[in-house]
């Protein structure tokens, strides 16, 4: 009798066991693929902010362009136009 009850005490504690890992395994999944889904996010916000800068910066060149071809129309140097520049952009800054 008490070998019986010994080895159905064994077969709960490994019920136990098995019961724990699954648990285990399933929360390590969840976590798994909680952590993928923040990693994605800053991926996904890191190339919404570098093709905000990629169409800002043909934004400025095209702007640049037509700027220059205005300069030029109106006599005015193109060294100048930057020598004004960076100092209007230096006064923005500080």
């Amino acid at each position: 009798m008490k070998i019986l009850m010994r080895r159905n005490e064994e077969a709960k504690t490994e019920m136990y066991r098995k019961k724990w890992k699954e648990q285990e395994q399933f929360e390590e999944k969840y976590i798994n693929e909680e952590n993928f889904a923040i990693e994605n996010k800053k991926v996904q916000g890191l190339l919404e902010i570098t093709y905000e800068a990629w169409k800002n910066s043909i934004m400025l060149v095209e702007t640049y362009e037509k700027w220059c071809e205005k300069l030029e129309i109106e006599g005015i140097k193109l060294y100048e136009w930057r020598v004004l520049n960076n100092v209007e952009i230096a006064n923005r800054i500080g």
